[in-house]
């Protein structure tokens, strides 16, 4: 009697460089340790490929919207694509300043970053 063959199921692991503007480091380095360790573990699992819970923003052309949920205001992170390869942040902030400029500064930093 032959054994059946079992399908073969091939795993394709992409990494991305994470990239971090300064306005975004200068962001996190203002939050306490815990959050931004949380973050710091999000941005790990983006470098594997694993984006999470994120979408394009309607009306914002190229930039990308990651949230984080949890205890506390809901974290945003806002990120473009560079290349195939890699992913930068822009910015990042609270459901409450999304409205008060978050994505018009991810705006002006995509322009920025991506000229140069």
């Amino acid at each position: 009697m032959v054994a059946p063959m079992l399908p073969l199921v091939i795993f394709l692991l992409v990494m991305y460089d994470v990239l971090l503007t300064s306005e975004f480091t200068e962001w996190m380095d203002a939050l306490d340790p815990m959050t931004a360790d949380r973050i710091s573990s999000v941005l790990d699992r983006m470098a594997e490929g694993n984006w999470g819970d994120y979408k394009a923003l309607s009306g914002v052309r190229g930039i990308f919207e990651r949230r984080l949920m949890g205890k506390g205001p809901g974290i945003r992170l806002y990120f473009c694509r560079r290349g195939s390869d890699a992913v930068m942040i822009l910015t990042a902030g609270d459901k409450a300043s999304q409205q008060r400029g978050d994505i018009a500064r991810a705006q002006r930093l995509r322009e920025r970053y991506l000229q140069n």
